[in-house]
């Protein structure tokens, strides 16, 4: 059965919960006062209590659906315009069944179209339509697909079969079709035809296909406002050290490119093993290099109007570890974090903290995973580690 937790609570109950409810507040709202913007930015909590809450979509009547990986999906309702989500509703649960016997692994992907919700859980893509007229009760979802691939090594290379990479983000395209990100089943080895890309099809499973090849682990998904053109986050090795290689943010100019995973890591690290013969050239070079193990998730270009303008159009992006220091530590300003990144034909690149903070000592509370603009130009930020959703605004003094 579908739950809904809702803010409105009875007094008799309101009574028995104020004290935890008011010191859980409390802690993360003190939390959330230490956070880092550029200046004439604010921050304030969105909602709580989002177990898990990674990838965001907005629907047309401005309800935030919440994807994540190891629970449920989600739709949160400001119903009285205060910028706070009021109710939370579930729409997947955690091993929900499905009318094929299967069930939802992983719900991470979430993506709004035309009135329904499309949904990623490991081999499913799900839909949901009309969603938004019946949050309270939603029903079973539509199965688009059931046999999107997922990655099971091959027994006679490896002592053990790893099952890794295959919580997908999804996006959808000026196109109409959805790409999804297919992720190595390995920190590095030999290249899976199947896997290590990203596969787009049509909304109804059809015309699959190949769109791009070797990425590791990509996961953020976004289409340049102007030009229509995919960007996108992608997770490098672990095997190179605590500093190498970079993370990537990648552009795709036209179908079919390769990005060098396994074979060449940030444009131009060949693999001593799997890359022999291979040339970096031969590939796609990162659009901008990140900070290495950053391991950068979700990202969206800038398209509202609240922010100033240096912000249009640029990439902010989350990023939930970072590069070591000489005492092994994480810099807190490089690590935990949203990132800023422009490309300006004139300008040139930046790559700058944007929202920094998760940080108390050396102990991480939050980690951001996603981003999306608001209607109004705000930005709403998802942290899995807090189980929150922030909204960030601006104002000049």
């Amino acid at each position: 059965m579908n739950r809904i937790v809702t803010r409105f609570l009875s007094l008799g109950v309101a009574a028995l919960l104020a004290v935890p409810v008011a010191q859980a507040q409390d802690s993360l709202s003190d939390k959330i006062k230490g956070l880092q913007l550029p200046e004439g930015f604010n921050i304030s909590l969105y909602a709580e209590n989002v177990p898990n809450a990674r990838q965001l979509a907005i629907g047309d009547k401005g309800t935030v659906f919440v994807g994540s990986r190891s629970q449920g999906v989600y739709a949160l309702v400001d119903s009285d315009g205060d910028h706070k989500a009021d109710a939370i509703h579930t729409i997947v649960e955690k091993f929900q069944k499905l009318s094929d016997g299967g069930k939802s692994v992983m719900p991470v992907g979430v993506a709004f179209h035309n009135g329904s919700l499309y949904v990623s859980a490991a081999e499913y893509f799900l839909r949901f339509d009309d969603v938004e007229s019946k949050l309270d009760k939603p029903g079973d979802p539509i199965i688009v697909v059931n046999d999107i691939p997922r990655g099971k090594l091959i027994p006679r290379l490896f002592e053990k079969k790893i099952d890794a990479h295959f919580w997908h983000y999804i996006a959808i395209g000026p196109d109409n079709k959805v790409y999804i990100p297919l992720g190595s089943p390995y920190d590095v080895g030999e290249e899976v035809p199947e896997l290590m890309q990203i596969m787009r099809m049509n909304l109804d499973g059809s015309e699959r296909e190949t769109y791009v090849r070797g990425t590791r682990n990509a996961m953020g998904l976004d289409f340049h406002p102007k030009t229509g053109e995919l960007w996108f986050t992608d997770n490098g090795v672990d095997h190179l050290g605590d500093n190498l290689p970079h993370e990537e943010l990648n552009r795709v100019s036209k179908q079919g490119q390769h990005f060098g995973h396994p074979f060449v890591f940030q444009g131009d690290i060949v693999d001593e093993k799997w890359g022999v013969g291979k040339k970096a050239e031969d590939y796609v070079a990162p659009a901008q290099l990140l900070n290495p193990h950053g391991a950068p998730m979700g990202m969206t270009f800038y398209t509202g109007k609240m922010f100033p303008k240096k912000y249009k159009n640029a990439i902010l992006l989350a990023e939930r570890n970072g590069e070591k220091n000489a005492e092994g530590k994480r810099d807190p300003l490089e690590s935990h974090r949203v990132a800023l990144v422009t490309h300006n034909d004139k300008k040139g690149k930046t790559y700058e903290p944007f929202l920094t903070g998760f940080m108390d000592g050396d102990a991480v509370w939050g980690k951001p995973f996603d981003i999306e603009v608001m209607e109004d130009g705000s930005i709403l930020v998802s942290d899995d580690t807090a189980n929150a959703v922030y909204r960030i605004t601006y104002s000049k003094k």
